[in-house]
């Protein structure tokens, strides 16, 4: 009996051992991974494209990171950012890529996407010393350069020069803009697939798609021009090419929205004309901003609005932005905003959400009043809404 102790004594020290070590990993919690999320296409280009993503909530509370691949390739690693913008591709090109939400203790939920670039545009040189006031041919694009729209929603399209600093329209050049569309989902507001306009307004497209749940709709817009109050046939200045997705989801409902900029008046005040001697006059501190509203739907669990970028009018670019609420938040109400519309007549901006992405105060004795009302209110920004449903 007693050569056989030690091992018996083994055999009880594992087995208490076994059982700590039991213990100790039941009283562990496990990790959970982040939770979903998803990506819109924000906008494609010739070279490149933006995308944006909703944000990944993690039931531990740990803190969320994402890193993007795009082709097989990583090209950003655990940012923080919901947005990004891919440049340097080739034009005409289908990418894939995929998208990691890490929480940092090896947690990770991944969400795939594709885009194709835009094609190359070949456009008919001019030799016209009037288009030098457009910024030269072809300096400018179709906003918005991507999308997701559902049926019957409505889009303003509009041509955006990228030279910003010049006033388009201005009081030299009459301009036209011829706009097609292949019209398989939807058509313009005069119900046809194409039509002439003789400014710079826009062109509203309307989604009427009931038979399929996908698609792509093209668009196309050919500017001319001419001297102003001319009678002279019109000039080829160059054409542009854009698309945007029609999607069909019984939970979801999408949208494009863009920027409206409005004055408001915020209070009395004096302002200083000069210091010495001090010289003031009476004025009008004004708040100038520029929003998106949106409406509400009744049956909507959740809003996710998302901007890649903002322009303003000195074509300096500020980073983009995302929101997400719902039908009960109070944190992006619609207090009622009144303004004037260009012939001077009271309106009130509808809406019961309001979400801010640029503005500003200042008093119309600043001698940079003008200055900055014009900058504010050339300010570009598109962004896409989604809406969850019941």
């Amino acid at each position: 009996m007693k050569n056989f102790k030690p091992f018996y004594f083994l055999i009880v020290f594992s087995f208490l051992l076994a059982n700590c070590s039991k213990d100790e990993t039941t009283d562990s919690p496990e990790n959970t991974n982040p939770g979903p999320f998803s990506v819109t296409i924000l906008e494609t280009r010739m070279d490149g494209a933006n995308i944006g993503w909703t944000q990944s909530v993690d039931n531990d509370n740990d803190t969320v990171t994402y890193s993007i691949y795009l082709n097989s390739q990583r090209v950003s690693i655990g940012g923080s950012a919901l947005a990004y913008n891919f440049t340097n591709l080739n034009p005409d090109t289908n990418h894939e890529g995929h998208i990691i939400a890490e929480d940092g203790k090896g947690g990770t939920t991944q969400v795939k996407f594709a885009f194709k670039t835009e094609p190359s545009i070949e456009e008919e040189t001019i030799d016209n010393p009037d288009l030098e006031l457009i910024g030269g041919q072809g300096a400018f694009t179709i906003t918005p350069g991507s999308g997701i729209m559902s049926e019957e929603t409505s889009v303003n399209l509009r041509i955006i020069f990228d030279d910003f600093k010049t006033q388009i329209p201005n009081d030299s050049i009459d301009y036209r803009i011829e706009w097609k569309t292949n019209g398989a989902f939807g058509s313009f507001e005069t119900e046809v697939k194409e039509a002439a306009i003789l400014d710079l307004d826009g062109i509203i497209y309307t989604s009427t798609n009931t038979a399929t749940t996908t698609g792509e709709e093209k668009f196309m817009a050919t500017l001319y021009s001419r001297p102003k109050g001319s009678t002279e046939a019109f000039t080829l200045n160059g054409s542009a090419l854009t698309s945007l997705s029609i999607i069909n989801e019984p939970n979801k409902k999408y949208f494009i929205l863009d920027d409206i900029f409005y004055i408001e008046k915020h209070s009395d005040e004096e302002c200083i004309i000069s210091t010495n001697p001090i010289v003031t006059a009476p004025g009008i501190r004004n708040l100038l901003n520029n929003s998106f509203f949106v409406n509400k739907i009744e049956n909507a669990t959740n809003y996710s609005l998302t901007v890649a970028s903002v322009k303003d009018g000195d074509g300096y670019e500020y980073g983009g932005r995302s929101w997400s609420w719902n039908n009960n938040s109070t944190q992006y109400p619609n207090d009622g905003v009144d303004t004037t519309d260009e012939n001077g007549d009271l309106i009130t901006l509808k809406g019961d959400f309001e979400l801010y992405i640029y503005g500003g105060a200042i008093n119309i004795c600043n001698e940079s009043y003008d200055a900055t009302v014009s900058r504010l209110a050339a300010t570009q920004a598109t962004s896409q809404l989604t809406v969850t449903l019941e």
